[in-house]
């Protein structure tokens, strides 16, 4: 955290302290949790008693296309 200042001081006027962040993100907590309860809503599966869920772990980055357009290609192999 004291990195952020002097690397982002010009974008950021005013970074909160730590206790400043904690009280807005408590009083924030309500809209949060009603921002996650609509967009679970959303979902079409909201209303079925029964989900299914695919749990397959994907390789991050591993298509042809990802790696052809990376600068990373060549180092991550």
């Amino acid at each position: 955290m004291h990195a952020a200042p002097s690397r982002t001081g010009h974008l950021f006027p005013r970074l909160p302290g730590q206790s400043k962040y904690n009280r807005h993100l408590r009083a924030l907590a309500p809209v949060l949790f009603a921002v996650a309860r609509r967009l679970a809503r959303a979902t079409p599966t909201y209303q079925e008693k029964h989900r299914l869920m695919d749990g397959t772990p994907l390789p991050c980055g591993a298509s042809r296309a990802t790696v052809d357009r990376s600068g990373l290609g060549e180092i991550a192999g």
